[in-house]
């Protein structure tokens, strides 16, 4: 079984996701990243059981905040509904599930309205483009013990924790 799982439309799918949340309506078949944690890690469900986070890629950020309790109560439910075409038991597997809107993602992890990328995804901010543990290669951070380890640099965007990993060995690196 695999780890993890992105489920995708067609570019032009993905447009209208986008022009849909822009009017402040769920995607009908959004797409989506699912993780299964516990296939390598069976402590993290019971026995027989597994462990699963999946997101959007999309959500109509942009509507007042009072409107997202009952907008990620849709769109969670359009994601069951997308995994249980994929997988037809999946839905009645679930034992519960717990959603989160934007505005909980910004206070629990700093995500700016909910982005896990932590900023817009686009070529001219991936790779070199952000900075690593001490901070750009012409740019480097004058603090010493400080040490870069965010969805915001190199090794993001999004939580890959390669961040955290390259932080960890420059730290293990400047104590050599």
């Amino acid at each position: 079984m695999q780890q993890s799982v992105g489920i995708f439309g067609s570019p032009e799918e993905q447009q209208l996701h986008w022009e849909n949340c822009r009017r402040g309506v769920v995607p009908d078949n959004p797409s989506m990243g699912m993780q299964i944690p516990s296939v390598h890690d069976p402590s993290m469900a019971p026995p027989g059981k597994h462990a699963a986070s999946a997101f959007a890629y999309a959500f109509p950020v942009e509507v007042a905040r009072d409107q997202h309790g009952h907008l990620k109560n849709a769109m969670a439910q359009r994601v069951i509904d997308k995994i249980t075409r994929l997988a037809p038991n999946f839905k009645d597997i679930v034992i519960r599930h717990i959603t989160f809107a934007p505005y909980h993602m910004n206070t629990m992890f700093g995500a700016p309205s909910g982005d896990f990328c932590h900023g817009l995804l686009h070529p001219d901010l991936m790779g070199p483009n952000r900075p690593g543990p001490k901070g750009f290669v012409d740019m480097p951070i004058e603090i010493d013990g400080l040490y870069l380890a965010g969805a915001g640099c190199h090794g993001g965007p999004g939580i890959t924790f390669t961040p955290g990993y390259n932080a960890a060995y420059q730290v293990l690196d400047d104590a050599s």
